[in-house]
């Protein structure tokens, strides 16, 4: 899997590879409000809604929970607001069939290997992910 490019604006410190400088990270929790079968009605629309986000380089990474309960996204964006508004088109947000929790991160450290992975991705067009 590719990560996506938020590590194009990275810069170092003494405390880290990372400061504030570069674009947040997030982790949006969903957690569904309805039935599986009415979920499932909606999911090529949110999938859809995901590869636009992946083709934008806000998400990172995407899934389900397990137990199915919900899902998981990582995306980077500038600030909270601005994840916030891309959210909002997502279909399952539309159809109010998930609760989303953002919770915001600045990363201070990474694997070498998550590292490589992010440089790997600057020369990289599209991306690859696991299924969903």
């Amino acid at each position: 899997m590719m990560v996506r490019n938020f590590l194009s604006v990275r810069t170092s410190s003494r405390f880290g590879l990372f400061t504030t400088n570069t674009r947040n990270l997030f982790v949006v929790s969903l957690e569904y409000k309805v039935p599986l079968k009415k979920v499932d009605e909606h999911l090529s629309a949110h999938r859809n809604f995901l590869e636009e986000c992946y083709k934008n380089n806000t998400f990172i990474a995407s899934g389900k929970k397990e137990p199915r309960t919900g899902g998981i996204i990582i995306a980077s964006a500038k600030d909270k607001e601005t994840l916030e508004s891309i959210l909002i088109k997502d279909p399952f947000k539309q159809h109010d069939i998930a609760n989303y929790e953002i919770t915001e991160f600045i990363p201070t450290m990474c694997s070498n290997d998550f590292l490589k992975i992010a440089e790997e991705d600057k020369a990289t067009i599209g991306h690859k992910r696991y299924g969903y």
